[in-house]
């Protein structure tokens, strides 16, 4: 629907849930979808969460089922807002560099005192190092495949917030990998092709942190994603 401009309508926080299912259903093809929370009851504002359980049988393990929803919610993400300029807006943190000449140990806190959080891309980057050596030593010794992956989704999430400090981008705190692509690919567009691996990789953040009840990954496909993530971390490397 277009409005008065001819340019799409911005949709309502009421009609956003219906137009997830619209694109889940044709293309999860689920038994049910069932929304809860805020939006069940009718009582959605815009910074309510959007909670629906999808039901299916499938063999899928949780992650491909992750990404396959993660790729889908994706798109309706990139379709409802406008695309971003080629040249990102510079954070705080590139004008420290051009006044002093040097990097800030740590991000400026909104009330004058300095955040914990190292603001160093090579901190990031050798965090990250650490990261994924520590997953191919357990995948190799017969470890907990799960541990193993979440200790890959840890360490892309380290090259990637460092990657972004790099060029002067203050990275998003979440954990959400796709979140992090999506900065990244405004700065380079072939980074896009990492999306699929971003989205199984952010299922196992969520499976180690919360008690879902899912069977363990597959130590051989845990073995492929390091494979990838090794790959794709060596595009972010200084």
């Amino acid at each position: 629907m277009a409005g008065r401009d001819g340019a799409p309508k911005k949709a309502s926080v009421n009609e956003i849930p219906d137009r997830i299912v619209e694109r889940i259903r044709p293309k999860c093809r689920p038994d049910s979808i069932i929304l809860s929370g805020s939006h069940a009851f009718g009582k959605p504002d815009s910074d309510s969460d959007i909670d629906l359980l999808i039901i299916k049988r499938t063999r899928k393990p949780f992650h491909e089922r992750y990404a396959d929803v993660g790729g889908i919610i994706r798109k309706i993400r990139r379709d409802g807002r406008s695309r971003r300029s080629s040249s990102a807006p510079r954070s705080s943190r590139s004008a420290w560099k051009r006044e002093t000449g040097s990097w800030p140990k740590s991000f400026p806190g909104g009330d004058g005192s300095m955040a914990a959080e190292s603001s160093q891309p090579d901190d990031r980057f050798a965090r990250g190092k650490a990261d994924l050596p520590a997953a191919d030593i357990l995948l190799n010794n017969q470890g907990d495949p799960q541990v193993a992956a979440a200790l890959v989704q840890q360490g892309v999430e380290k090259y990637l917030k460092g990657w972004l400090l790099s060029r002067g981008w203050r990275p998003a705190k979440v954990h959400d990998l796709q979140r992090l692509l999506d900065d990244a690919v405004v700065y380079d567009k072939r980074l896009a092709r990492h999306y699929r691996l971003c989205e199984k990789l952010t299922a196992f953040y969520f499976v180690d942190r919360y008690p879902f009840i899912v069977k363990p990954p597959d130590p051989g496909a845990v073995k492929d994603m390091l494979a990838e993530a090794l790959k794709f971390v060596a595009e972010l490397k200084p």
